[in-house]
């Protein structure tokens, strides 16, 4: 078996042509490893989500109707997050955020409360008993 050369006793130039070999070694390894990924992917069914943890969330990449607007241009809020800065200044002022409201509840299209039938409660006594 051949002994190795010391780092330190080789020269600046074998020095370079030893990182860019490892470098190469590097990057083929890492193309056979992707490549093993995916085909063990396929079998699976994870398909493109590789490296990810596999949950989606539904409501990513949906669009959600405006529901407060302020007075001047381009101040909407989509009720997603913390309020905006034009909105909680508003509320400090002693504002109400329901007076920005884009579609104020009125009585015609408040939602009413649902009846249930008699016979639903009936058999929701008889379970509780």
């Amino acid at each position: 078996m051949a002994r190795r050369a010391s780092i330190k006793r080789m020269t600046l130039d074998a020095l370079v042509e030893l990182r860019t070999k490892i470098t190469q070694e590097l990057a083929h390894r890492t193309k056979e490893l992707q490549k093993q990924m995916e085909r063990i992917a396929s079998h699976v069914g994870i398909g493109e989500r590789i490296g990810g943890s596999g949950r989606h969330n539904p409501l990513k990449g949906k669009s959600v109707p405006v529901t407060h607007r302020g007075p001047e241009p381009g101040q909407e809020w989509r009720g997603r997050g913390q309020h905006p800065r034009w909105l909680a200044a508003f509320v400090k002022q002693g504002h109400s955020a329901d007076e920005y409201l884009v579609n104020k509840p009125t009585a015609a299209n408040a939602k009413k409360p649902v009846k249930r039938s008699r016979r639903k409660r009936g058999k929701a006594k008889k379970a509780k008993a």
